[in-house]
């Protein structure tokens, strides 16, 4: 068993992002450009002014002290504003949400395969690349979301169930999301076998591969996770400022490619730790 060196693949990682979030970029900007062009088409055909109106509405309705102060108008002028759009737009609303989801997952997955090439291979990245490895990467992200969403619902399903509300059912929900980022961990090292063309390592593998490590990749997560929060901030941020969405929108999604940078590569770290362990002290080429 080889015994993960979690502080310093933290420290490998977040000094490897930080330090090229310009290669980061030009991993992502194909697919920035592709969804700033989707944006400003969904834009033009009235998509933003439905989520603002949106907005404004789910604010009213949750704050409406707040919004009186900031000169919201009120719930009865909303509403029929919304359902007016809303009809006009029709079907066009389910079709943004889906191609939304759809560009996001597309280009997430793109660029992760990307960025753990680049780190593992200090191999030089196309523009835009969607190959057969970035296709079973994706399909990867899909399944394994599924049946992290499916736990995640059914114990919320019995929290609910079993009567626990208040404070306790909030510590419930924390304590359901950590565990399954437990068992997340032990079957991670499958992303960046697909990444580098390593077909050996398949979900069980990956059991197998991280015996007696499970509790340090955990906490190791926890801690990367933990690390990109002034990157999340500022995502936030960028939300509240008053420019249109198709320049907000792209903005948040390279920052989501920063964020995602510094888990794919803490996941390359150890990979490399786990498979070639002479290679321990390598944290990869810098840009």
């Amino acid at each position: 068993m080889n015994k993960l060196p979690i502080i310093a693949n933290i420290r490998g990682a977040l000094y490897y992002t930080y330090a090229n979030v310009g290669l980061i970029a030009k991993v992502s900007a194909a697919w920035i450009g592709l969804y700033a062009l989707y944006t400003l088409v969904f834009s033009l055909l009235g998509i933003a002014e439905y989520l603002e109106l949106t907005d404004a509405v789910a604010f009213v309705t949750e704050s409406p002290s707040d919004a009186r102060a900031r000169g919201y108008e009120r719930l009865d002028v909303l509403l029929p504003k919304l359902a007016a759009i809303t009809a006009e737009l029709g079907p066009l609303i389910q079709v943004h949400d889906i191609f939304d989801k759809l560009i996001r997952l597309v280009a997430y997955g793109s660029v992760a395969v990307g960025m753990h090439r680049s780190f593992m291979l200090d191999e030089e990245l196309p523009r835009i690349s969607f190959e057969g490895r970035e296709f079973k990467y994706i399909i990867h992200m899909i399944i394994y979301m599924a049946i992290l969403g499916g736990l995640a619902l059914a114990l919320v399903s019995l929290v609910v169930s079993i009567g626990i509300v208040g404070a306790m059912q909030g510590i419930f929900y924390v304590f359901i999301g950590l565990a399954l980022l437990f068992l997340a961990a032990r079957f991670l090292m499958v992303f960046p076998a697909i990444a580098v063309g390593n077909p050996a390592i398949n979900p069980l593998k990956s059991w197998s591969l991280t015996e007696g490590n499970g509790l340090g990749l955990f906490w190791g997560l926890l801690l990367v996770i933990l690390s990109s929060l002034p990157v999340a901030i500022f995502k936030v941020t960028v939300a509240k400022i008053a420019l249109p969405l198709v320049i907000i929108w792209p903005v948040q999604v390279l920052l989501s490619m920063i964020i995602l940078t510094f888990i794919l590569v803490f996941l390359s770290i150890c990979y490399q730790n786990l498979t070639s362990p002479q290679e321990n002290e390598t944290i990869g080429p810098l840009y």
